[in-house]
C-alpha cells in the first residue's frame, strides 16, 4: 500500500474552549489548505471512557482470556465516541477535503491516505486532545472505523522531536528483544511471543533476545551491536498523579526494577540505528491528559521526542493474548513488506476479527515521524547491496499462499550452503535446466526447497495434501498465477491457465523468457508418487513443462525418492538430498540441539558416552531429521528403559512403534500420541482450532494444548483461517511421512480395521473426559 498524507495539524485551544485545527498536507487541497474550529463534545472531554476502556482491555497477565465478560454498553458508548469524535474533527472544509482526497484515491486499490495528527506536545491546553482515543475516529456512514480499514491509517505525530530521517537497512532486520519476567505473580507467556516473532521474520531478520535484561545488560546489548528493532514485551504503567510512566526490567536477583520513560528513552539514544521501536506492554502509549512536569510523560513520546522514528505503543492495558497476536499480525505483514501503518492496521484487524479480544484493537497507538517505512528486500543472487525488484501488484484470482509453510519449513532450517552453491553453480553454466531432488520422507528436502524460495524469491508450489493443495489442476494455476503476477502479464494468461493445460504452461514460460534479465527459479515440491516413480529426465514433462525450457528458466522439482536416478545429463541436474554432504553436517548439529535437553542428556548419559550415543542415534535415523526430532519427545519418557541398540530403526520404523502404542491401546500421553492422531483423522480442508480442541478434548489449560502444537512443529502446520474463522489459527498433520504412514496402515488388509478402531478409542476418550467436566 502506497500511502499519500492527509496531515491534519491542531493549534492552542482558545479560551472559548476551541482547538483551531489546519490540514497541512493532502492530495485534493494543496495549495489552499482548509482550517476550520474543533469543539470536542462534553462527555468526551472527561477521561471516563478511557478508564472505562482501559479496564475491559485486561492486563497481560490474563490467562483465561474465555473468561473475558462481554464488553455490554461499552461496545456502543465506544462506537457512539467515535462518530462523535470524527463529527468533531472532519467538519466543513475539512470534511470536504477528507472526502476529496479519499475519491482521488479510489480508483488506485493500492493507494490509501494516511491521517496524521500533529500536535505540540508542549502546549499544555492540548493534553486533553491528544489524551483521548482517536483510534476510534469513526465515520457514521462507513460500517468500520477508520483504524479498521488499510487504507486510513492513523498515526500520530507530536512536536517537538529530534529529526532523525532514515529508514530500514539493507537487510538482514537486526531486533533486540528484551524480555523481563520478574513478577511470579503476573507471569507471562514470552516464550510464545518469541516464537511467533521468530516465524513472522524467518528470512528477514537476526534476533537477539535479552533474557536477563537488566538496565546494565541492556546498555551493553546497544553497544555490542547495531540495533535496527527493538521489540519490549513486558509489564508498563503510568500514574496519572504524579505523570510518569514505566517499564518493568529486572534487577541482578531476578526482581523487580522500574526504568522511567525518559531513562529508557535516553538509553536507547545510545542506538544510532534503531528506527522502529514495539513497545508490547500496558499503558506504554498513553498520553497524559494534563501537563504535570513532562509533556513527554508518556513512554511512547518521550522515545519519538528523543528521535525514535517509529514507536508502536499501548495506550492501555493489553492481555497477554492480545499481545502475543497482535505481534505475530504487526512483524508478519512487516516481512511482506507492507509500510508499518498497514503493518499496525494489520494488527488491529486481527484484534478486532477475534472473539473476547475484539475491543483490544483500540489499544495500539503509532507515532511516525518519517515517511513510511518498508522493509526491503534482496536479491541474494546480486548481493546484499543490491535491491530486489518487487513484483507489480496485481489483482488476481489468489494465487495459494505457502508463505505460513515457509516460514514453518524455514523456522529452524539448517546450513545447506554446499548444496545450494551446487545448484546454483548448475544454473549459471547452463541457463536453463532442470534440478531433481529426492530423498526420503524426513531428510530435509522441503525445507531445502524452502530456503531457495526464501533466499531467490522465485515461484513456487508445495503440494501439502494435509491442506488440501496437491494435484496437477492447482500446480499449474498456482504456478501460473504467481508468474503472472510476478511479472505483470496480461491476465488472459491466467484465464487460460485455469484451466489447467500444460500448453498454457508452457506459453506463459516463453513470455517469462522474453522478459527477464539474468535467471527464473520454479520450484515445485511434489507428493505425486506415480509421477515421483518416473526417471528423472521426465518429471519435468510429466508436470507439464516443455521438453527444452526457454532460456533463463531453472525448474527445481523435490520428490520422494523411490525411483532410481537415471543420472545428471546436459540439463538436469539430480541430487539425493539425504546423501549431500550437508546432511551429516546437520545431522549433527541436529543431534547438538537435542542433547541440550534434561531428557535426552540424562538418557545418553545412562546409555553410553554421549559421542557414541550420538553416532549411533545418527546411523538409527536412516538420515531423517524428522526421526530424531520425534525420537527427541520420547527418550527419557516413553523409551526411556529401552537401550540404544533397541531403538526404532528409522522414520518409519518410529511410525511403526508409535502405531503399535495407539492400535494397542496402552496408556498414552495425551500430548505426544493422542494430539497428533486427532489432528490427522479430522478432514484435511478442516484443520483444527484451538478452541475445537479445547471443546472435543475437555482440557481447558490453553497453555498446555499449545505447548504440545508447538512441540509438534515437525508435524504440525499452524497457519491463520482469519478470512474464514474469525481470526483463529488452524492446526493440522502437515508432514506426508505421517499421512502416507496413517493411510498405508488404513490400506493394509492385515491392519484394514486398526485405523478406525484407534479413531475411534480416541474420540472415545476424549468424549468421555468432556462429558465428565461437564457434570463436574
Amino acid at each position: 500500500m502506497n500511502y499519500s498524507h492527509f496531515v491534519l495539524l491542531v493549534q492552542s485551544r482558545r479560551d472559548d474552549g476551541v482547538y483551531p485545527v489546519v490540514v497541512a498536507d493532502s492530495p485534493a487541497r494543496p495549495d489552499a489548505p482548509p482550517a476550520t474550529d474543533v469543539r470536542l463534545p462534553p462527555r468526551l472531554e472527561s477521561r471516563n471512557l478511557v478508564e472505562r476502556l482501559s479496564r475491559h482491555c485486561l492486563g497481560r497477565a490474563a490467562r483465561e482470556f474465555h473468561a473475558i465478560p462481554p464488553p455490554g454498553d461499552l461496545a456502543l458508548r465506544a462506537r457512539s465516541a467515535g462518530h462523535d469524535l470524527f463529527q468533531s474533527l472532519f467538519t466543513g472544509a475539512i470534511r470536504s477535503c477528507f472526502e476529496e482526497s479519499l475519491a482521488r484515491l479510489s480508483g488506485d486499490p493500492d493507494r490509501g491516505l494516511r491521517i496524521e495528527l500533529q500536535a505540540d506536545a508542549r502546549d499544555v491546553t492540548l493534553a486533553p486532545l491528544l489524551h483521548l482515543p482517536w483510534e476510534l475516529l469513526h465515520d457514521p456512514n462507513q460500517p468500520d472505523p477508520l483504524c479498521l480499514d488499510p487504507r486510513t491509517p492513523l498515526v500520530r505525530r507530536i512536536a517537538p522531536v529530534i529529526q532523525r530521517e532514515r529508514g530500514f537497512p539493507e537487510l538482514p532486520l537486526h531486533v533486540l528483544a528484551i524480555a523481563p519476567n520478574p513478577d511470579p505473580a503476573r507471569r507471562l507467556d514470552l516464550e510464545r511471543e518469541l516464537v511467533e516473532m521468530r516465524h513472522s521474520l524467518a528470512g528477514v531478520a537476526e534476533i537477539h533476545v535479552l533474557r536477563r535484561p537488566t538496565r546494565e545488560a541492556l546498555h551493553d546489548a546497544l553497544h555490542e551491536r547495531s540495533v535496527h528493532v527493538l521489540h519490549f514485551m513486558g509489564h508498563g504503567a503510568f500514574s496519572p498523579q504524579l505523570g510518569r510512566s514505566w517499564l518493568l526490567l529486572e534487577d541482578h536477583s531476578g526482581n523487580q526494577r522500574p526504568i522511567s520513560a525518559d531513562s529508557f528513552a535516553r538509553l536507547l539514544r545510545q542506538a544510532p540505528d534503531l528506527v522502529l521501536v514495539v513497545l508490547n506492554a500496558c499503558e506504554s502509549g498513553i498520553s497524559p491528559a494534563a501537563v504535570l512536569f513532562d509533556p513527554f510523560a508518556g513512554t511512547g513520546a518521550a522515545l519519538v521526542a528523543r528521535g525514535i522514528p517509529a514507536v508502536v505503543a499501548m495506550q492501555f492495558s493489553i492481555s497477554d493474548v492480545a499481545a502475543i497476536q497482535f505481534c505475530k499480525a504487526l512483524y508478519t505483514a512487516l516481512a511482506q513488506g507492507q509500510p508499518i501503518e498497514q503493518a499496525v492496521t494489520e494488527g488491529r484487524m486481527l484484534l478486532a476479527d477475534t472473539p473476547h479480544l475484539s475491543w483490544e484493537w483500540t489499544t495500539p497507538v503509532l507515532y511516525l515521524q518519517t515517511p513510511s517505512l518498508c522493509l526491503p528486500r534482496i536479491d541474494p543472487e546480486e548481493g546484499p547491496g543490491r535491491r530486489m525488484r518487487r513484483p507489480v501488484p496485481r489483482k488476481l484470482d489468489s494465487p495459494i499462499d505457502f508463505l505460513p509453510l515457509l516460514r514453518a519449513k524455514t523456522a529452524e532450517s539448517l546450513p545447506r550452503t554446499a548444496a545450494l552453491e551446487r545448484m546454483r553453480e548448475f544454473a549459471a553454466e547452463r541457463r536453463s535446466g532442470t534440478i531433481v531432488l529426492r530423498g526420503i520422507p524426513g531428510c530435509g528436502r522441503s525445507s531445502l526447497l524452502a530456503d531457495l524460495v526464501q533466499q531467490s524469491g522465485c515461484v513456487h508450489h508445495f503440494e501439502v495434501r494435509a491442506e488440501g493443495v496437491s494435484g496437477p489442476d492447482l500446480r499449474i494455476r498456482g504456478l501460473a498465477g504467481q508468474l503472472v503476477r510476478r511479472h505483470s502479464l496480461p491476465l488472459s494468461y491466467l484465464e487460460r491457465a485455469r484451466e489447467g493445460s500444460a500448453g498454457e504452461l508452457s506459453r506463459i514460460l516463453a513470455r517469462v523468457s522474453a522478459s527477464i534479465e539474468g535467471q527464473e527459479w520454479v520450484v515445485v515440491d511434489l507428493e505425486d508418487a506415480e509421477i515421483a516413480q518416473h526417471p528423472d529426465s521426465e518429471i519435468a514433462q510429466r508436470l507439464g513443462f516443455p521438453r527444452e525450457l526457454p532460456e533463463g528458466l531453472i525448474v527445481c522439482i523435490g520428490t520422494d525418492r523411490t525411483a532410481a536416478s537415471t543420472g545428471d545429463g546436459p540439463d538436469l541436474l539430480s541430487l539425493a538430498v539425504d546423501a549431500l554432504p550437508d546432511q551429516l553436517e546437520g545431522l549433527e548439529q541436529r543431534l547438538g540441539t537435542l542433547a541440550e535437553r534434561s531428557s535426552i542428556r540424562a538418557y545418553l548419559n545412562r546409555w553410553g558416552s554421549s559421542r557414541s550415543c550420538r553416532r549411533s542415534l545418527a546411523e538409527r535415523s536412516e538420515r531423517s531429521f524428522l526421526y530424531l526430532d520425534l525420537l527427541g519427545h520420547d527418550l527419557g519418557e516413553a523409551l526411556a528403559d529401552v537401550p540404544l541398540g533397541e531403538l526404532p530403526v528409522g522414520l518409519v520404523g518410529y511410525l511403526h512403534w508409535k502405531w503399535q502404542r495407539i492400535r494397542n491401546r496402552q496408556d498414552l500421553d495425551w500430548q505426544h500420541e493422542t494430539l497428533p492422531v486427532l489432528l490427522a483423522v479430522l478432514p484435511p480442508h478442516a484443520p483444527a482450532t484451538l478452541e475445537g480442541i479445547v471443546s472435543v478434548s475437555g482440557l481447558a489449560d490453553r497453555g498446555r494444548i499449545r505447548r504440545a502444537l508447538s512441540s509438534l512443529a515437525p508435524l504440525v502446520t499452524r497457519h491463520s483461517l482469519t478470512r474464514t474463522s474469525m481470526g483463529q489459527t488452524g492446526y493440522a498433520i502437515v508432514h506426508e511421512a505421517v499421512l502416507d504412514f496413517l493411510y498405508a496402515r488404513e490400506l493394509d488388509p492385515a491392519e484394514r480395521d486398526a485405523f478406525s478402531v484407534a479413531r475411534l478409542e480416541v474420540e472415545r476418550r476424549l468424549w468421555k473426559r468432556t462429558r465428565e467436566s461437564s457434570r463436574s
